[in-house]
């Protein structure tokens, strides 16, 4: 089994989104930075005015981050193991195949149990249903190569069952 990368996120990171993220992300903290300091200096400085202020320059921070990968949401698939950051701010778990007692399957939804008894759920949400057939497909693959019981599966000898 080849190592697969799968997107959790929305927005496509090619180079000219990169580029225009970074360069409105510098503008934002630019400007958030000269604003504050013409506001200071001014004395004329409102609740309102700072709020807006750290957003617009929180944003900015978003949008640099963004261009680095540090925010990616993301699925590595590969034959030992699955790298799973499903969300930004928290950093990827590796779930290696030894610890992996079972895995369920749910409408969109993934649900690793792991030899610990702990439960790692991946909701893979509405927007990309095919990424999300290809990554349980894969996840299914990881399974099934290192001998890991999965449930939630239809396969055809049960669908044909009940159709009769």
């Amino acid at each position: 089994m080849e190592t697969r990368r799968f997107n959790l996120d929305l927005s496509d990171n090619n180079s000219v989104s990169r580029i225009l993220k970074s360069i409105f992300g510098i503008i934002c903290i630019t400007i958030a930075i000269i604003l504050s300091l013409m506001i200071h200096r001014s004395g004329e400085s409102t609740w309102s005015t700072w709020v807006a202020i750290v957003f617009l320059f929180l944003f900015g921070v978003w949008l640099v981050l963004k261009v680095t990968g540090l925010t990616d949401r993301y699925v590595i698939i590969s034959e030992n193991e699955i790298i799973l950051k499903d969300k930004f701010y928290s950093p990827a778990l590796v779930i290696k195949a030894t610890d992996l007692k079972k895995t369920g399957f749910g409408q969109l939804k993934i649900s690793f149990f792991l030899s610990m008894e702990k439960e790692i759920a991946l909701r893979l949400g509405t927007y990309y249903r095919d990424n999300s057939l290809k990554i349980m497909e894969a996840v299914e693959e990881f399974c099934n190569l290192n001998g890991i019981p999965a449930t939630g599966i239809n396969t055809n000898e049960e669908s044909h069952d009940k159709e009769a």
